[in-house]
Formats: C-alpha cells, sequence, structure tokens
C-alpha cells in the first residue's frame, strides 16, 4: 500500500507561517531589539517636534513685537507730520527766479493799413498787364503783414516775473511792469496776491 507523503512545499509553508506568528507576538510584547528602536524614535521624534513648536511660538512672538513696533513707530511719525503741515506758513516762501520777458505789442490796425499801401505802391511798379495787378495784390498783402509786425515789435514791452517757492512746495509767478527789487533767494510772504517782504 502506498502511503501519502507531504508534499515539501506545504511542510515550507506551515515552517513560514509559524515563523511569521512568532515574530508577530516578540514584536508585539516588545521583545525584539528593532520594536525598542522604532519607540525611541518615536520618543525622538516627538521631542523634536516640541521643540520646533516652540521655536516657532518664539519666532511669532518676535515678529508681533517687531510689527507692533513698526506701527507705534509710523503713528508717532505720522503725528509729527501732521503737526509740522499744521505750522507751515503757507504764504511765506523763497524767490526762486527773477527774469525779464519781451512782450509783443498789440498792433492797432495802422501799421498793417500803412503796410499794405506802401506794399501795393510796390508792387504796382512791377510787372504788366495782369502781372502788375498780381504783384500790386502781393505787395499788398505782404506790406499788410509786415506793417503790422513792424507795429507790434515798436509797441512791445518788457515784463519782470518773479517766481516764489512756498515753503509748503507750492510754486507762483508775479509779473511786474518795472524792475523789481527782489533777488533769488529773498524770504518773502504773499499777501493779498502781492509780495512782501517777511
Amino acid at each position: 500500500m502506498d502511503t501519502k507523503r507531504t508534499h515539501p512545499l506545504l511542510i515550507a509553508a506551515s515552517i513560514a507561517v509559524i515563523l511569521a506568528c512568532g515574530v508577530g507576538i516578540a514584536a508585539m510584547l516588545g521583545v525584539l531589539p528593532k520594536g525598542q528602536a522604532s519607540n525611541a524614535d518615536q520618543t525622538a521624534a516627538m521631542q523634536t517636534t516640541a521643540e520646533q513648536a516652540a521655536a516657532d511660538k518664539k519666532a511669532a512672538e518676535k515678529e508681533s513685537v517687531k510689527k507692533a513696533a513698526v506701527e507705534h513707530h509710523k503713528t508717532v511719525a505720522s503725528e509729527s507730520s501732521k503737526q509740522q503741515v499744521a505750522s507751515v506758513c503757507h504764504d511765506c516762501g523763497k524767490i526762486v527766479d527773477v527774469k525779464a520777458v519781451k512782450v509783443e505789442g498789440n498792433g492797432s490796425g495802422l501799421g498793417a493799413v500803412a503796410g499794405g499801401v506802401a506794399g501795393g505802391a510796390i508792387g504796382n511798379q512791377m510787372g504788366a498787364g495782369n502781372g502788375r495787378t498780381a504783384m500790386t495784390l502781393l505787395g499788398a498783402v505782404g506790406g499788410a503783414v509786415l506793417g503790422n509786425k513792424i507795429e507790434k515789435n515798436y509797441k512791445a514791452a518788457t515784463i519782470y516775473e518773479v517766481e516764489v517757492a512756498f515753503d509748503d512746495g507750492t510754486h507762483n509767478q508775479y509779473k511786474f511792469q518795472e524792475r523789481p527789487y527782489w533777488q533769488v533767494g529773498d524770504r518773502v510772504k504773499v499777501v493779498n496776491g502781492k509780495i512782501t517782504a517777511m
């Protein structure tokens, strides 16, 4: 009679299961060194996390103190700026420029008429027939323009512009018909639109 023999693979599988169970029980009981090392690693990791949390808290506190200091500085600077603005004299300033400006005079029309007549007379001396008529018209127009320009130049005047830079940062110009006695650098005050000495 044949006796049934157990297959070698079945025996190997049974041994593997028994060993695996034994290792699992040993690990749960803390008998294996690896399990103890793992617990030590967990404890170290927990300590590192606690230290990191404490460091983060310190950094946050420092940042909070820094922000509070910056806000305080801004508030103090703002108050100081408001006080300075309130104390600025808006009508007080300094002469920064004095210049002479030539202003063209107004034409009354006499220059244009006289120039037109003279130009027409000169144009009439040139050419013949229709050419003479064209030259007369051209001379009259050119003479009128030139006569008007000559009259305006004759009546031209010089005015003086004085620029004041005010203490509040603004600028303004004031015009004088005659040369003013103000010099660049003079401290002045404007009262009712007129420059006066400080």
